[in-house]
């Protein structure tokens, strides 16, 4: 089993937990409003700002600086991000945070297909974070790919990183019920 099929099996129930809580069903289903959407959008701000921090300096664009803007886009305040993280101190830890980041985008954009189709989300400008895919996004998650399946890694070091993950997941995760 790869790296990659290890992650996706072993994080599978975090994510589902995630996507539960996180308020994507709300935009799938038309039915959500501004205010909601606000709140996505702030949850994910702090969630993004936390992960990122832990990979810095950030070997890409930064994705909480997306939320920002459309955070301030929608005239919303934008919450405070600076609470204490466990820093991934460990390159395999980050590699796990990676997995989460990188893999929103492309959940992302699928969810973005259905932003633009909300009645209550008609009048918002262009969006930076729920964005249809691009080229450059793409690229983001075929180079973590690429990365991860350029390694030769030790089931310990496996399972650090299938750890961070799911820490990441769970931390992702705790922004949504607290923002709630």
């Amino acid at each position: 089993m790869t790296i990659l099929e290890l992650l996706r099996k072993e994080t599978r129930d975090a994510h589902i937990e995630l996507e539960q809580v996180s308020g994507a069903a709300k935009i799938l289903d038309r039915t959500i409003n501004l205010e909601q959407y606000v709140k996505i959008l702030q949850a994910n701000y702090i969630a993004y700002a936390k992960a990122e921090s832990q990979l810095a300096p950030l070997q890409n664009e930064s994705i909480a600086t997306w939320i920002k803007q459309d955070l301030q886009a929608a005239g919303a305040e934008v919450p405070n991000s600076k609470e204490e993280v466990t820093v991934q101190d460990s390159n395999l830890g980050k590699l796990g945070v990676q997995y989460v980041i990188e893999g929103s985008l492309l959940g992302g954009a699928m969810i973005a297909q259905h932003l633009t189709k909300c009645p209550a989300l008609e009048n918002l400008s262009p969006q930076q974070f729920y964005a249809p895919g691009s080229p450059e996004r793409a690229k983001r998650w075929r180079n973590y790919v690429a990365h991860m399946n350029s390694i030769d890694l030790t089931p310990q070091e496996s399972k650090e990183i299938v750890e961070a993950a799911n820490q990441t997941f769970n931390m992702f995760k705790q922004a949504f019920l607290h923002n709630s």
